[in-house]
């Protein structure tokens, strides 16, 4: 009895010791499956990181090229000074009281047509009136074909002889003085009635 209890015992300690064997295998085989698993997650993740990179930066250019288009196409300053100086020119040429010719006897005008008796030396504020006028000034000169000076007029004069010695400063923001020049081709009237090929320039001052 003591020699098949001894047998039994051991039999018994050799299925544990199997049992406990065929554990650890068990153990082992799922440790490396979920450390396999994890490897694979982590690689996962970072070829998704990788990929998302180029996402990101089309992203970003996308959204810088709207910043930069949104930007040019606001206007944040509005600048008249062309436009105010083409008014004041076209004003002081084609309208009546202006430097064009005006003849009494019919009561017309002649734009484009300077007379010199009438011109010289002359202010033309009436042409244009604007009360309180301190944003524009002008000097109207008058040349033959050969670029002779035969006359010289001025809109708002006061303004402009104040204005004058600025520009040569060159100031730059508010004090400083923008000049625009405009040249055309005319016909000049003679005082003798004559009529010849001359030329017209303004000299426009306004405040920056």
């Amino acid at each position: 009895m003591t020699k098949l209890h001894i047998a039994k015992k051991q039999k018994l300690t050799n299925v544990g010791i199997a049992n406990t064997a065929r554990c650890l295998r068990l153990c082992e085989r799922s440790c490396e499956q979920h450390s396999k698993m994890r490897a694979g997650k982590k690689a996962l993740m970072s070829f998704n990181m990788i990929a998302m990179i180029p996402r990101i930066l089309f992203l970003v250019v996308v959204l810088m090229s709207c910043v930069i288009l949104i930007r040019f196409f606001i206007i944040n300053e509005f600048d008249t000074r062309e436009l105010q100086t083409d008014l004041l020119v076209n004003g002081l040429l084609y309208s009546p009281g202006g430097a064009g010719w005006y003849d009494a006897e019919t009561g017309r005008t002649f734009p484009e047509v300077i007379d010199l008796q009438q011109f010289s030396d002359r202010d033309f504020d009436h042409a244009l009136f604007f009360p309180g006028n301190n944003f524009i000034t002008a000097r109207i000169e008058v040349f033959s074909q050969d670029f002779i000076a035969l006359g010289t007029g001025y809109y708002n004069r006061q303004w402009y002889q104040n204005w004058e010695p600025l520009v040569t400063l060159n100031i730059p923001g508010l004090g400083g003085i923008v000049k625009i020049e405009r040249q055309y081709p005319i016909i000049l009237r003679q005082p003798t009635g004559e009529f010849s090929n001359g030329f017209v320039r303004f000299t426009v001052l306004q405040p920056k």
